[in-house]
């Protein structure tokens, strides 16, 4: 901070000196503080300031000023702070090594980490370039890999993350799954066409159990047709399902493939006819880079890269603020928490291998405006595949962009839980049988999914029985949950369900847009024992667009005729592009009844005041086209009102109003358009 005589510069200001002494007595203090915030980089909440400079600081410097900055993280990690400290690292400068944060600050006077200076934000580095390589013929090269753990979880080659090589090659048929064909107990699978030419014991195997199951594991016996592995599930194998071996040299034959030695500390990689030295090849130094065990801490404006499990790890702590922080290259969690009253605010949070965050336990928590992306995209890498997964009371998770998630977008566990207009974009590409929105089934109470944006849920048939048909759903309602409401969302162009209530009861679903979806939504009851019975569901003023003929509106399924028990079912809006009924029902009591039911229903119980819009061709025949030919959807992603710009011609919505070249959206919210 600039020092000055603070009444001599006031003295200076010409609407200064004409006020009287009094009001002069009053203003100086506050134009003090107002001064003082803008020549410091952060307001010293009556604590002491810290400077961290890479480039010019010596540890043998106190720290308290930018002349006298200390060098190394190791300095900062042995200071004993105390409540409303502030510890500076200089803008445009790379600390290599661990930040470890012990001493807690107090209620409104945390022990802020942030930025000084001008130019980029500073980075904390974890990762290691290796070098050194020696060869081994046939194009393998490998070097000394000094890690912590038995497991090398993330490699960086030219700073792209880079999967370990694997058997058969993901771009092989079934995308590059072989097929087991039966089990024997909880690890043991059997492949007919496998052999024992080579002996795969003492390799990895990645076994897709089910569709949301994706396990990895040590073999530890080949013998014929038959591999046994290192299991911790108890979920029971599908068989022909689909597996593959990695981290094992013999398979090793593309550019940048991989394995790592953990006896050996050896990491061995396959370059072919090139030399190693024209590549930049990194791995992460620590398990965790930034390790915070302390509360009331703040830690703001800070690249941080690399870690071979979280990247921030937060333990034992409470009113911790982790804010407009850029994350990137996480062997498995970007933020893994274990904490009360967490806030994770404004943080750009890129390439981890399993989850973006991770709340193990985090009551009272907030997760805003972040953006999360490429998460979990690596099979065989990761275990959970997911974006966001919290556990905790009093959640709220809003405003964030989610986007490229292996499995779900948003997983949370609760009560008193809030999802709110967050943007979510491309799940379920590795596993399925998940959601944009995922909800565990458990008793939790009073979960609110609102104004959430939610598309392109894609599906991971490979390595199933499921081809072209995955289970990815917009939002799922899984198995007991209860009390829930789904208002005001948007989901589009989803492989599966745009949403899907299963064997759960008490939920509202209401004022959605569901559009091009493979089902738009799903009522189902099924003999799953962890599940229960579908009841007090109420589905009022949605709107239901279906694509080709070959997607579905609104489905009741049920092994018995109980669907006209599931709940009300009204006012909602059916834009019929198919020419099939809105309502299908699905039981075990064959076509014919499930027809009689639909029809039924239809019209003695439900959706006595709903609309049908049925589009028309000039003829006067039940269109047949995609919605896309005739039917517009206008979203607004941003949380500002928004003029979205329409085509050529006259539309009109659903209850008949006329837009011509433009429409206003409300922020999160959507509209179905109808061509005249």
């Amino acid at each position: 901070m600039k020092a000055f005589h603070t009444y001599g510069f006031l003295k200076k200001l010409p609407y200064i000196t004409n006020l009287t002494a009094s009001v002069r007595d009053v203003l100086t203090p506050l134009l003090f503080i107002f001064v003082t915030i803008n020549a410091s980089p952060l307001l010293a909440q009556n604590g002491k300031s810290y400077y961290v400079d890479s480039k010019n600081g010596n540890d043998d410097n106190n720290g308290n000023t930018i002349q006298q900055a200390w060098k190394t993280l190791n300095k900062v990690n042995n200071q004993p702070f105390k409540s409303g400290d502030n510890i500076f690292f200089k803008k445009g400068c790379t600390f290599d090594g661990q930040l470890i944060i012990k001493q807690s600050g107090q209620a409104g006077k945390n022990v802020v980490y942030s930025s000084y200076g001008s130019g980029a934000n500073p980075i904390i580095n974890g990762l290691d370039t290796l070098t050194d390589w020696k060869p081994l013929g046939n194009g393998i090269w490998e070097t000394t890999c000094l890690i912590k753990d038995s497991k090398l979880n993330i490699l960086l080659l030219n700073n792209i993350v880079t999967s370990m090589g694997r058997f058969p090659n993901s771009d092989s048929k079934n995308g590059g799954y072989l097929t087991f064909d039966s089990h024997v107990g909880n690890n043991t699978i059997t492949d007919k066409n496998l052999g024992n030419n080579i002996n795969w014991t003492g390799a990895e195997i990645v076994v897709r159990r089910t569709h949301w199951i994706l396990e990895r594991g040590k073999i530890t016996s080949h013998i014929s047709n038959n591999l046994t592995y290192e299991s911790k599930s108890t979920i029971e194998f599908k068989d022909n399902y689909g597996y593959f071996i990695q981290n094992d040299v013999r398979i090793l034959d593309r550019l940048g493939e991989w394995f790592y030695d953990s006896e050996g500390k050896k990491l061995i990689m396959f370059f072919g006819n090139n030399e190693p030295s024209k590549y930049v090849v990194c791995v992460p130094k620590y398990n965790t880079l930034v390790d915070i065990s302390a509360s009331a801490i703040m830690l703001k404006g800070i690249t941080l890269q690399g870690s071979n499990c979280a990247t921030i790890s937060l333990a034992k702590c409470a009113g911790v603020t982790i804010s407009q922080n850029n994350l990137k290259f996480s062997g498995k969690y970007g933020i893994q928490i274990a904490g009360a009253n967490i806030t994770i605010a404004g943080n750009v949070i890129e390439k981890s291998n399993d989850i973006g965050i991770k709340g193990t336990f985090m009551p009272s928590g907030k997760v805003t405006n972040n953006i999360i992306d490429k998460t979990g995209l690596l099979p065989g890498q990761g275990f959970d595949y997911t974006g966001i997964d919290l556990y905790g009371d009093d959640l709220t998770v809003s405003n964030n962009t989610i986007t490229n998630s292996g499995y779900d977008g948003i997983k949370l566990d609760g009560n008193n839980a809030t999802i709110k207009n967050n943007v979510i974009r491309g799940f379920t590409s590795v596993i399925d049988d998940g959601g944009g929105i995922y909800l565990p089934g458990k008793l939790f109470k009073n979960r609110n999914v609102l104004y959430n944006i939610i598309s392109d849920g894609i599906g991971a048939p490979d390595g199933t029985t499921k081809v072209g048909n995955s289970p990815s759903e917009g939002i799922y309602a899984d198995d007991s949950t209860s009390y829930i409401n789904i208002i005001g969302n948007t989901i589009s162009n989803v492989a599966g369900h745009g949403i899907k209530i299963h064997n759960a009861h008490d939920i509202v679903i209401k004022g959605n847009t569901l559009y091009n979806n493979k089902t738009q939504l799903i009522l189902d009851h099924d003999k799953n024992p962890n599940g229960g019975l579908v009841r007090n569901i109420t589905v009022t003023k949605n709107t239901f667009v279906p694509g080709p003929a070959t997607q579905n509106t609104l489905t009741l399924a049920s092994p018995t005729d109980d669907v006209k028990d599931y709940g009300n079912i009204d006012s909602n809006y059916y834009v019929n592009t198919t020419g099939n009924s809105p309502i299908t029902v699905k039981t075990s009591l064959g076509q014919l009844r499930d027809a009689q039911l639909a029809t039924s229903i239809t019209s003695t119980i439900f959706d006595k005041n709903s609309k049908n819009f049925a589009l028309l061709s000039p003829s006067g025949n039940n269109l047949k086209a995609a919605p896309a030919n005739n039917v517009l959807i206008k979203t607004n992603k941003t949380s500002k009102p928004q003029t979205i710009i329409l085509g050529n011609g006259t539309f009109v919505d659903l209850n008949g109003k006329q837009y011509i070249k433009s429409v206003n959206l409300a922020p999160f919210t959507s509209l179905i358009l109808l061509k005249k």
